[in-house]
């Protein structure tokens, strides 16, 4: 993800959520939502932000300071609102 390989990114997430034992917990989900996000798949994005808990909080993530999962989806619906209207 890192490296901007956001394909290659998504099933490498999707297997430490197999495999998390807890450690990364929701994390995992927003930066798979992450990934998706930056290639455009929105409601796959939104999808994964399903799986956090609506308290969870990821401080700093996509620049915003509480890391709401609220604000992130936000985001996320705003870009998609945005795209649609460029087509």
């Amino acid at each position: 993800m890192r490296f901007g390989q956001y394909d290659a990114a998504i099933p490498d997430f999707s297997k430490a959520a197999e495999l998390d034992d807890g450690w990364y917990g929701p994390a995992i989900n927003l930066y798979r939502a992450e990934c998706h996000y930056q290639l455009g798949h929105y409601d796959a994005a939104l999808a994964d932000c399903e799986h956090v808990p609506d308290d969870y909080a990821f401080p700093g993530f996509r620049g915003h300071p509480d890391g709401s999962k609220h604000h992130i989806i936000a985001d996320i619906r705003a870009a998609r609102g945005s795209d649609s209207k460029a087509h």
